[in-house]
């Protein structure tokens, strides 16, 4: 009898030795170097790991998946892929959420975001989004000089496939990843165009050079900001284009963020700081209720301003306009804004290359608002017409019905500012 517990007693440690150690290495969960008590201490024939007691409770929650792994590597009829079964738990396990922001990357994507901030990469030269109504990848913006453009893609077109695999808003990471290459090689994409059929395009990947900043001085002395995305060399970019307008005395400004989806809160918060003195620009909180403040200070480009949004400027361009709107800084023309209050954080799994983008807080405008799923109402609403719509900001001045009342609206302005 004794030495049947005895076997039962040694099992029951080989079995928490065993589960500790596998979910260890696949998770990454932290394990106490020394001086744990209370804890629990797993033994084997060859080492021994000590790990708080909190922690054995928390692995044991994770049982059931380490016994179907157990299963598979034991029972089944061919030789698995565990590494890959691991990968695809991994990317598949935060479907769960249903929070389209909140995504595993691998480890290729994790090079592409490297790309993204450098502000260069091999593609084909289109700004993608997940739409809010069909959650299809959604074309916002075709690059100047892009293989896409020579291609005859357009705005508004959807993307559905790429060589052949199907893709939807949420697997949209994927889809970039697919269409991303070795400059030279082809690409097939299918498209979505209005009611038309599902079309093939093959594209030719190049070298695209991200330019989130263009700007021109208009008639009259108005100066014209396009920012398309808040990465990259976005900063310098604006930095550079107010010091171009300090140069030539503009009267007023006009920043357009029409298609923005956003980018990096830290580089919204720099941006609103050259226009806004000392102040709150918003703030976040996360699901304990912890406050974190993001401020201005003094020094600010001191002119009449008009922020010009649409259906498209998210998150970041968000941040901005609000910022903007609520310290009585700028009038904002347009239609609703997309309506994304939430920010994600980058967490890193050094020893797998890999990552995931998580949804950690909401953020405020310094009004207090949450605008997530309610977005920004402008002060002046002016509608782009449907024709003109698909072009985006690609239409010429002198037929875009938002930024002609946008200038109108920024003429009123400074005169009553004079």
């Amino acid at each position: 009898m004794g030495s049947m517990q005895a076997m039962k007693v040694r099992a029951k440690r080989w079995f928490a030795f065993g589960l500790g150690a596998v979910l260890l290495a696949c998770i990454c969960l932290p394990v106490a170097a020394s001086g744990v008590i209370p804890g629990i201490r797993a033994f084997s024939e060859e080492e021994t790991v000590t790990i708080p007691k909190s922690e054995y409770e928390r692995l044991q929650r994770f049982r059931l998946l380490d016994e179907i792994i157990r299963n598979v590597e034991l029972y089944y009829i061919d030789e698995p892929d565990v590494d890959a079964m691991l990968n695809f738990a991994a990317e598949t396990i935060l479907y769960s959420l249903e929070d389209p922001y909140t995504v595993y990357i691998p480890k290729e994507g994790m090079d592409k975001l490297v790309e993204e901030r450098s502000g260069t990469y091999a593609g084909v030269g289109m700004q993608l989004i997940e739409g809010a109504d069909d959650h299809l990848i959604t074309v916002i913006r075709v690059f100047a000089n892009s293989p896409a453009e020579g291609a005859g893609v357009q705005r508004g077109d959807k993307v559905i496939a790429v060589n052949g695999q199907e893709f939807f808003g949420s697997t949209m990471s994927q889809a970039v990843d697919e269409m991303r290459g070795t400059p030279g090689t082809e690409v097939t994409v299918t498209f979505l165009r209005g009611d038309e059929e599902p079309f093939d395009v093959t594209i030719t990947r190049q070298v695209i050079e991200i330019n989130n900043v263009e700007y021109e001085l208009l008639d009259n002395g108005i100066a014209y900001l396009q920012l398309y995305e808040f990465t990259g060399t976005d900063v310098r970019g604006f930095r550079d284009a107010l010091a171009f307008f300090k140069a030539n005395n503009a009267r007023g400004l006009i920043i357009d963020l029409r298609d923005n989806p956003g980018g990096y809160v830290a580089d919204a918060v720099i941006i609103a700081d050259e226009l806004l003195d000392e102040g709150l620009v918003m703030y976040t909180e996360d699901r304990y209720g912890t406050r974190s403040d993001y401020s201005s200070y003094n020094g600010k480009y001191d002119i009449p301003l008009v922020m010009l949004v649409n259906e498209f400027s998210a998150s970041a361009s968000e941040i901005l306009t609000g910022a903007l709107k609520d310290r009585g800084a700028a009038k904002v023309v347009g239609v609703r804004t997309f309506g994304k209050g939430i920010v994600q954080e980058l967490r890193t799994f050094p020893l797998h290359g890999t990552g995931m983008q998580l949804t950690t807080m909401r953020y405020f405008t310094p009004a207090g608002v949450c605008i997530h799923d309610a977005g920004i109402e402008p002060d002046v609403i002016v509608e782009q017409p449907e024709e003109l719509r698909v072009r985006g900001t690609s239409v010429p001045h002198h037929l875009d019905v938002q930024l002609l009342r946008a200038i109108e609206v920024l003429e009123e302005e400074i005169a009553n500012r004079k």
